[in-house]
């Protein structure tokens, strides 16, 4: 009889030792749940981690140490730990939809529509639960729609003042050392300015390979008409395809452009390039990127100017409520084919800044502020020295949404070019609406 009571005692003891265990009765439950609740994912992330060893499979741990994880990149931790919590708790509707939250991240789109299917019919979920359910099925039934092919196309006209269409200087003459006198500037270096007709044409589509890969492509047209200066009138068609690929812990991509241009009606030059790019998304705020793109530059009337092309860039992207902002550093290399003409070899760096609100549902600006810096690589043959171009330029944009379709657009550029060399230093005003129709 006394070893059964001892026994008795031991296993409340036991018992009693295992329910003080459970997280919930811990200070770091609330320290954690406070943490999620103030949107202070990092250090709701940190203490998730340090409770993990002792407390993963604690139903009540698993739901908050999923919710941090998911909110910290993490996504198929946070898949492990919701599927923990509806196994071992199948009436626990939110984990239902955290889960499906997480599928969802995870592009696993059959199985987000299943769990919203279950969630909308439970006789326990609040509206607003099925609301958000019944949004996240509609969105995980589009993207599905979406992974087999997928393309949108949008065309817009507008008009615009430019105050100096051919990048001219305001100079009217400039002294040559190459001849040892001024010469007066023929028209056509010097500043003009014009309005303009635009017209534009894009193409976007993907087709999905896996659920992780796709093919992406996409086709530009767009041509300037000057009301006075047809002289300068120009067409650039810009066509790209590209490979996406999902890995863990990064996205990678590789793909081909060409841009041909047509300039005063003739045929003028070829732009092609392979490129390949490196993106990584460290949190729901931050995403990095790396590009990577070799290319040449082919000039059908005056082969001295083609050159060879690279292009190296850095980049990063930080999200804040309503707004995007985003910077970008970059350098180019442009190495003449032809060495004998190797003043028109350069190298470059270009840091540009991009801010994008949206102010609502129906209004949206961008502004970019970019600074680059050209050093020519050879003496100039007509001054006999080496040419160092610096360029500020500013642009801003604002957008009127009418409809899904329908928008209107006001942009508006600035830029001011310096250099040693007078011929090629301008200031240049670029003032357009358009309106576009998606279909």
């Amino acid at each position: 009889m006394n070893k059964k009571f001892l026994s008795l005692i031991f296993l409340v003891s036991m018992s009693g030792s295992i329910m003080a265990k459970e997280f919930i009765d811990t200070p770091d439950y609330h320290s954690l749940k406070d943490q999620i609740n103030n949107q202070n994912f990092t250090q709701a992330w940190e203490i998730a981690q340090l409770n993990a060893d002792e407390y993963l499979g604690d139903v009540d741990f698993d739901l908050l140490y999923g919710l941090a994880a998911l909110k910290n990149n993490n996504v198929e931790l946070a898949v492990f730990a919701f599927e923990r919590v509806v196994a071992n708790k199948p009436a626990w509707i939110d984990a239902k939809y955290y889960l499906a939250q997480a599928y969802f991240r995870m592009a696993n789109y059959q199985a987000v529509i299943s769990l919203c299917q279950t969630i909308v019919i439970q006789p326990h979920s609040t509206d607003k639960l099925v609301a958000v359910s019944n949004k996240l099925q509609q969105e995980a039934e589009k993207k599905l729609a979406q992974q087999s092919f997928y393309f949108q196309q949008y065309a817009s006209v507008g008009t615009g003042y430019d105050s100096n269409i051919n990048a001219g200087t305001d100079e009217d003459n400039i002294f040559l050392p190459f001849l040892g006198q001024n010469v007066a500037l023929s028209d056509s270096s010097k500043e003009n300015s014009d309005n303009y007709l635009v017209l534009n044409y894009y193409l976007n589509g993907s087709q999905a390979l896996t659920q992780k890969s796709k093919l992406l492509f996409s086709a530009r047209a767009n041509t300037h008409r000057f009301m006075s200066e047809s002289d300068y009138n120009r067409t650039i068609l810009d066509g790209s395809v590209s490979y996406l690929h999902q890995f863990e812990e990064f996205d990678a991509g590789i793909g081909l452009r060409i841009q041909p241009l047509w300039f005063s009606g003739d045929y003028y030059r070829t732009q092609a390039s392979v490129n390949g790019q490196i993106k990584k998304q460290l949190s729901q705020q931050w995403l990095v990127a790396g590009d990577l793109s070799l290319g040449q530059t082919k000039h059908r009337e005056n082969e001295i100017l083609d050159t060879d092309d690279l292009m190296l860039s850095v980049s990063s992207q930080y999200f804040t409520g309503s707004w995007r902002h985003s910077i970008a550093l970059s350098y180019i290399d442009s190495e003449s084919q032809d060495k004998v003409n190797d003043h028109i070899s350069s190298k470059s760096s270009l840091l540009n800044y991009n801010s994008l609100w949206v102010i609502n549902s129906h209004w949206l600006a961008s502004g970019t502020l970019s600074f680059q810096h050209q050093s020519y690589q050879d003496l100039h043959p007509f001054y006999f020295t080496k040419r160092v171009d610096n360029m500020l330029s500013l642009a801003a944009m604002i957008q009127f949404q009418q409809s899904k379709d329908v928008s209107y657009q006001f942009n508006m550029s600035v830029h001011d070019k310096d250099s040693n060399l007078a011929l090629f230093s301008y200031q240049r005003i670029d003032i357009g609406l358009s309106a576009s129709l998606s279909f």
